[in-house]
């Protein structure tokens, strides 16, 4: 009698060989997902990302077909939840929601963080960007970047800078600009984005590079000006204020952003079921409208992209590490 009809079991590892020799997809990343996902955020409630994904994660539930349950993990830099979604494995119902702490906490905390980037986790999609607005006391004499820089590089002029904290994407901004012009400006670290707003507004501290939605209340209300904004374009809640690019810094596209990804090692025709929905839930055009009124861009990129821009967001923030001696908090 034929093997494979006395013992069926062979014929069904038989068939599981052969799927995996020629490359076939397995079954269960062509039926996934087939219970809810938990989407792991390395933040706390309340901020940028936490808002964007109550807004589109009723549609990515939707594009699925099961419920996408969203857990904040905040703390260590974002190692929390990090190593809890690569320790959870690879089947594509733990994934993380993480910021550009993946790209500069390595460097600010050494061994501390234990997994790697590029080898433990696999890019799905920026989600978005918030732009920086680099803004300038009211008592500071400069109207325009140029004005700015140059009063900068006048040692006499002690110009400071606020941010809400050491090691924080503001200050690394803020260092980046200063080693493109040669501006020389005192960093003043604070505790929280608040505290440092009220300084600045108060005028004891000269200037910040800070995210659009803070600033923008306080320019329109004449107690700040924005000398220039990241992004590809002006930025409706200041459109006066000119993109970076356009004040003749190209490269100096600055800002924050955030991204999905999953345990490397994930099926890839789940990590692009996962592309394609959450992609569908960001493009939406009443979801993108409500994101972006807020001065956030969508992102939306490919799994490509958003793995070329780690790469280069962590070789360039571990210079700015190295080359300013900068720790973290």
């Amino acid at each position: 009698m034929n093997l494979l009809l006395r013992w069926p079991h062979i014929a069904s590892l038989l068939a599981l060989a052969l799927a995996t020799t020629f490359g076939v997809a397995p079954a269960t990343a062509q039926t996934y997902p087939t219970k809810p996902v938990t989407l792991v955020v390395a933040y706390a409630a309340g901020g940028a990302i936490d808002i964007v994904m109550r807004i589109i994660l009723p549609r990515v539930t939707t594009g699925l077909g099961q419920p996408v349950l969203m857990l904040n993990r905040p703390g260590a830099g974002g190692a929390i939840a990090t190593d809890a979604v690569i320790a959870a494995g690879n089947d594509g119902y733990t994934l993380l929601v993480n910021g550009d702490q993946l790209v500069t906490a390595p460097h600010l905390m050494g061994a501390a963080i234990r997994h790697d980037i590029f080898r433990d986790l696999a890019p799905i999609t920026r989600l978005i960007t918030v732009p920086f607005a680099l803004t300038v006391s009211a008592a500071v004499p400069a109207n325009t970047l140029a004005e700015f820089i140059a009063l900068a590089k006048n040692k006499s002029s002690k110009l400071t800078y606020g941010t809400p904290g050491a090691g924080t994407a503001n200050q690394l901004a803020m260092e980046f600009l200063k080693s493109q012009t040669g501006a020389d400006i005192l960093h003043v670290p604070y505790k929280g984005a608040a505290a440092v707003m009220n300084e600045l507004v108060a005028g004891r501290v000269d200037s910040i590079m800070i995210s659009i939605q803070l600033t923008a209340p306080h320019v329109k209300s004449g107690k700040l000006r924005a000398l220039a904004v990241g992004g590809p374009a002006r930025a409706s809640q200041i459109p006066g204020a000119p993109t970076f690019a356009e004040t003749g810094f190209p490269e100096f596209d600055i800002g924050t952003t955030f991204g999905a990804l999953a345990p490397a090692g994930t099926p890839e025709p789940i990590i692009g079921r996962l592309h394609a929905e959450f992609v569908a839930a960001l493009r939406a055009p009443a979801a993108r409208k409500q994101i972006e009124d807020t001065g956030t861009l969508v992102t939306a990129d490919t799994p490509q992209e958003f793995a070329k821009k780690l790469r280069i967001d962590y070789e360039r923030n571990g210079k700015i590490i190295r080359d300013n001696k900068i720790q973290g908090e």
